[in-house]
């Protein structure tokens, strides 16, 4: 298997897991989370970018999330019509949770590779 193949296959991975009961967002919104942690406090702008969405369609996705507890957003200093993210600590607990389900899932995928591989070389 490609490592394009390998990462591809990845993203279903992730995709599964956030439909999993523990997971309590979609894999966008997931994406968002681990963004607006990663470049906190995370401006609409550079967001928008990473993501590749339009800016209501941002506006929408953080709200929802601001409604649930999962960031903050604050208004621009000079611009009042920019706004930043922060993560909260419950958006700190799902990624959390979303990562290390993911390393479990890989490692046993990898296992599985091992074991299937050891298996054809015996036969």
């Amino acid at each position: 298997m490609t490592s394009s193949e390998k990462l591809f296959e990845l993203t279903i991975l992730a995709d599964t897991l956030c439909a999993q009961p523990f997971c309590e967002l979609n894999l966008s919104s997931v994406k968002l989370l681990f963004l607006i942690k990663k470049y906190s406090p995370a401006p609409a702008k550079l967001l928008i970018s990473k993501l590749g969405l339009i800016k209501t369609n941002l506006s929408s996705a953080c709200l929802k999330l601001e409604t649930e507890g999962y960031i903050i957003a604050k208004r621009g200093k000079e611009d009042k019509r920019s706004r930043t993210y922060l993560i909260t600590e419950k958006g700190e607990d799902v990624l959390t949770k979303f990562f290390s389900s993911l390393s479990k899932a890989i490692r046993e995928d990898l296992q599985l590779d091992n074991a299937l591989e050891i298996l054809n070389k015996k036969v």
